[in-house]
């Protein structure tokens, strides 16, 4: 990525169905057998996938080591396309930058001349120039790419992963968000106050309560006086208890 913004002309493109193009030694393809049934005649037959696999975890190893032996065996015809094919792709992807529009032309073809002696095919070019643009697409891909022609300026390309806009050069973000928690977020502003009243109300109350309980306070022990001179229980704390305990009296008393 760093190398794709760091010039005037960026550039990228694909190679298509990589693993695809990568035949398997007769050897090594019969352990890539599989059944399939036949829906039509229920018929089960034996395949065999003689090229890699998508999905194998050695593919990408294999697809890297089969373009670099291809672009080693190019390098002393197009020794600045195997350079950047060395530095500048990422698996299939080829993602590079130039200083002139020239330059990016000259470079490109060389990449795919490069490509096409090893049986990949390059696709998808994508470049903010239309020059370049209409250099490297010939005219049956050419209408797939034509986002300079299109009133809509907002067009967008995936860089490894990340949207590209080649008319402002610049990389975007895409962001998505549900609709049903839009649909809500006004309900659940409505219900918001009603909430808060709920927890807050234990909080309310007991606080409107303290003074009216400190207020039934005296008529409390005005009806606990005769229950306890009718049990014999002394409300007044002994005279030979400390201070503290003549107190905690005093409290169990009440």
């Amino acid at each position: 990525m760093y190398n794709f913004g760091m010039r005037a002309i960026g550039l990228s493109g694909d190679i298509a169905e990589m693993f695809h193009r990568i035949a398997v030694r007769e050897e090594d393809a019969k352990a890539q057998r599989f059944l399939w049934k036949n829906q039509t005649t229920g018929v089960v037959e034996t395949f065999q996938l003689n090229v890699l696999t998508f999905g194998a975890s050695c593919s990408p190893r294999i697809a890297h080591y089969v373009r670099e032996l291809n672009t080693k065996k190019h390098a002393d015809e197009f020794p600045a396309a195997a350079k950047a094919i060395q530095s500048s792709h990422y698996v299939d992807d080829y993602i590079d930058s130039c200083h002139s529009e020239e330059e990016a032309i000259t470079l490109a073809k060389e990449v795919r001349e490069v490509h096409a002696r090893g049986g990949f095919h390059m696709r998808k070019w994508c470049t903010n120039s239309k020059r370049v643009l209409a250099a490297l697409c010939d005219t049956t891909t050419y209408d797939e790419k034509q986002f300079f022609n299109s009133e809509e300026i907002h067009s967008y390309e995936k860089i490894l992963g990340m949207w590209w806009s080649p008319h402002q050069d610049a990389f975007t973000y895409a962001l998505k968000f549900p609709v049903l928690p839009l649909l809500l977020l006004p309900m659940a502003l409505l219900l918001l106050p009603l909430m808060l009243t709920l927890l807050l109300l234990p909080l309310m109350l007991a606080l409107l309560l303290q003074p009216l309980m400190m207020l039934l306070m005296p008529l409390r022990l005005m009806l606990l006086q005769p229950l306890m001179l009718l049990y014999g229980v002394n409300s007044s704390p002994s005279k030979d208890l400390r201070p503290a305990d003549q107190h905690v009296a005093a409290s169990v008393c009440r």
